[in-house]
């Protein structure tokens, strides 16, 4: 979904950066309703495929009740390496 390959990309292009939600869907070109349709996907994704419960990136409540994500440095060089 386009807001997941959005959500990783921006991420992981500068690892530690914190990333709003807002940031992801209007990256994706999504609706918010439609960015978080796609990362309820990308969860279920991980969980169903993966046996996982943490995303590749950070998840943290930000101001305003607003979602902030960030990559680690090993997520990014990998997440880069795959998609280059």
């Amino acid at each position: 979904a386009k807001a997941v390959r959005a959500l990783m990309d921006i991420t992981c292009a500068s690892p530690g950066r914190r990333v709003t939600f807002q940031e992801v869907y209007e990256h994706a070109g999504r609706t918010y309703g439609q960015a978080r349709a796609d990362l309820a996907g990308f969860t279920r994704l991980i969980r169903g495929s993966f046996q996982r419960e943490k995303w590749p990136v950070a998840v943290a409540q930000g101001p305003e009740k607003g979602l902030i994500y960030h990559a680690e440095p090993s997520v990014a060089a990998a997440w880069n390496e795959a998609t280059d």
